[in-house]
């Protein structure tokens, strides 16, 4: 945590000009930063090229093209930062034994839920994180059948999962159509009516795990 910490002190805001007074005030920083990004090697390998561009730019007094490399070194360190928040939280969850088998996006809407006994929004919140994905993929603000109508439709899609023109990609096309909205009707939608439920931790589990193959399938779609 004290490594994220001073990381943190270290990160600065991206401006429309040049962020740093000085060419010597940049490179100063930079020597700060460096040291830190070396857990992480291409993020050290991307910083290293912003780093050179911005000053090797400023000495031939092109400025515009120096900034533009002092912002992208910001940006570097800032997702840098992002991704070491990110590695903390994950390594304070305990391992269950399945958490290779989530998406990123389960991981973080369910795991932490998951481990500490509450199934039922676990597996709620694995479905609603599928729905969040879609919408934010594709800008299309609907819900339930409406959002997957629309964004898999064989007539007009937004999202493609499988190539269209075959009857074999249609029938994909269709299937994961049907299977989205019954992920919702079926699961999502008991989930946040009752608090009842036949959870345990293997169902519980692998509710999770079909919850990720269906994000997966959203990050490989292609886009209309």
């Amino acid at each position: 945590m004290e490594m994220l910490d001073e990381l943190k002190a270290l990160q600065r805001s991206r401006k429309d000009g040049m962020p740093f007074s000085s060419l010597i005030e940049f490179e100063d920083w930079a020597d700060s930063v460096l040291p830190f990004l070396s857990y992480h090697q291409p993020y050290e390998t991307e910083f290293n090229q912003a780093v050179t561009g911005a000053t090797v730019t400023y000495r031939m007094e092109d400025y515009q093209d120096s900034s533009t490399c002092m912002n992208n070194a910001i940006g570097i360190l800032n997702k840098a930062v992002k991704k070491m928040e990110l590695d903390s939280r994950l390594q304070e969850i305990p391992q269950v034994g399945f958490e290779d088998l989530l998406h990123p996006a389960i991981v973080a809407s369910s795991l932490n839920l998951y481990v500490n006994g509450h199934l039922r929004e676990s597996v709620l919140n694995s479905i609603t994180a599928i729905f969040d994905l879609i919408r934010q993929r594709t800008g299309v603000m609907e819900d339930g059948d409406r959002l997957i109508g629309q964004v898999f439709s064989i007539n007009d899609p937004v999202l493609i999962l499988s190539e269209l023109k075959s009857e074999s990609g249609q029938n994909d096309q269709k299937g994961f159509m049907q299977i989205y909205k019954g992920a919702y009707q079926g699961i999502r939608n008991p989930k946040a009516h009752t608090l009842n439920h036949d959870l345990n931790e293997m169902k519980a589990a692998q509710y999770l795990v079909f919850a990720s193959m269906l994000a997966r399938r959203i990050d490989e779609a292609s886009n209309a």
